[in-house]
């Protein structure tokens, strides 16, 4: 059997901090930081990575806004999708002017049909559920 070994306790605490030392030592000069610039290098690294956790921050805040604005959007174009539109426009532009309408309109006499339809430029609204109009060949009140 061994013997323990007994000391002051300043020895012993002078012993264990030479041998953290030199561990210390022998560990950064096997990763390669056991040069007179190793104060540098490890500067260096710190601030590559504050700038890499800067950039991962704004990276993951741009992503999830992103998926923000998708889901966002979609949800909108459900919305819109499942909301009924009684009102339905027609083109009024034609290509070759002439007739009764053109010419009411060229005037500035609008048919309105009774008021079950409005009038904005060259579109015409209608709504759907109005009587048929057999002129025009099309449901909806006379615009």
């Amino acid at each position: 059997m061994t013997e323990p070994v007994v000391m002051p306790r300043e020895a012993l605490e002078a012993l264990l901090e030479d041998a953290a030392e030199r561990g210390a030592k022998k560990a950064l000069s096997t990763v390669g930081l056991g040069d007179e610039e190793a104060p540098e290098h490890i500067r260096g690294l710190r601030d590559l990575f504050a700038m890499y956790r800067v950039v991962r921050n704004g990276a993951l805040k741009q992503i999830g806004q992103g998926i923000a604005l998708v889901l966002i959007g979609a949800l909108v174009l459900f919305v819109s999708t499942k909301i009924p539109t009684k009102l339905v426009h027609y083109d009024r532009i034609r290509l070759s002017g002439g007739g009764r309408q053109a010419r009411r309109r060229r005037r500035g006499r609008h048919s309105c049909g009774g008021g079950r339809g409005q009038r904005a430029g060259n579109v015409e609204y209608r709504w759907l559920d109005a009587p048929a109009d057999p002129a025009r060949g099309r449901t909806g009140s006379a615009g």
